[in-house]
C-alpha cells in the first residue's frame, strides 16, 4: 500500500522539471496566466510550477497530499490541477478531486492529464481502469475527447481543449467565449477593441472563416436576435 491508504505510491509521480509544465506554460500562452495573477496549484509535488509561477510575478500557492498538506486551501482565480488525475488509481477519489479543484477555482480550472499515446512509455500491469507499474505508481491514460468529456460532466459546463491533454473550464461562460475570440482573431485586432462594436467588427471579419462560433460569441455581445439580424447580412 501506498501513502495516506492509497493503492499506490502517488509521492513518485511528482518529477522534477526544472521549469513550468507544458500546461502551465500553455496557460501563459493562453493569457489565462498573467504576471500577477493569483494562481493555485493544487496537487503541486514538488511545487515546482509554483517557484516558477512566483519567478514571473505570480501570487502563487501550492497544495499536495504528500509534499505540502498543511497549506490552507482557499479560492483562488486559477487553480492548477496538473497530471493528477491520471495517477489516483480510486475512479470515485478521481472525481472528488476533480469536484475539489472546481470548487477552488474562480475563474477557471486548467486540467492536464496524460494521454493514451503515450501508452508506449508506461510498463506496467492493468490494475483497475489503468496500470501499475514496478514502482508501484498508477497511471490511467486519457482519450482527448475523454478528459474533456469528464471534465465537463464533473463540473457541468462546457469545457475547451486548450491542446492536447490540456482542458480549460471557466466559471464565466463569457470568459469561455472571449478565450475563444482569441484563438480565431489576431490578438492586436481583440486587444485594440475598447468597446462592444470595434469587437463586434472585427469577429465579423472572422465570420466567413468561423462562422458558427464567431455568430456564438456575437450573440453573447447582443442577444441572440441582434446577433442573427448581423450575420444574415453577410449571407
Amino acid at each position: 500500500m501506498g501513502q495516506r491508504g492509497w493503492g499506490s505510491d502517488r509521492r513518485l509521480t511528482a518529477i522534477s522539471r526544472g521549469g513550468l509544465s507544458v500546461p502551465a506554460r500553455q496557460a501563459v500562452v493562453d493569457g489565462q496566466i498573467l504576471p500577477g495573477s493569483a494562481v493555485l496549484d493544487y496537487g503541486c509535488g514538488r511545487g515546482e510550477d509554483v517557484r516558477a509561477l512566483e519567478h514571473m510575478g505570480c501570487e502563487a500557492a501550492g497544495w499536495d497530499p504528500f509534499y505540502q498538506p498543511d497549506v490552507r486551501l482557499e479560492p483562488c482565480p486559477v487553480v492548477l490541477l496538473t497530471y493528477v488525475l491520471n495517477v489516483i488509481e480510486d475512479p470515485s477519489e478521481r472525481r472528488r478531486t476533480l469536484q475539489r479543484a472546481w470548487e477552488l477555482a474562480s475563474t477557471v480550472l486548467i486540467v492536464s492529464a496524460r494521454l493514451t499515446w503515450e501508452r508506449s512509455k508506461v510498463s506496467g500491469e492493468e490494475f483497475g481502469d489503468g496500470l501499475l507499474t514496478r514502482r508501484n505508481t498508477f497511471q490511467h491514460l486519457y482519450g482527448t475527447r475523454e478528459l474533456r468529456t469528464y471534465v465537463e460532466e464533473v463540473t457541468g459546463v462546457r469545457a475547451v481543449s486548450a491542446s492536447p491533454g490540456i482542458i480549460y473550464a471557466f466559471k464565466d461562460d463569457t470568459a469561455r467565449l472571449s478565450y475563444l475570440a482569441r484563438r480565431i482573431i489576431a490578438d492586436d485586432h481583440w486587444l485594440a477593441s475598447d468597446d462592444r462594436t470595434s469587437a463586434i467588427a472585427a469577429l465579423v471579419r472572422v465570420s466567413l472563416r468561423d462562422h458558427t462560433t464567431a455568430q456564438v460569441i456575437v450573440g453573447a455581445i447582443l442577444g441572440g436576435t441582434a446577433a442573427a439580424v448581423v450575420f444574415a447580412g453577410l449571407r
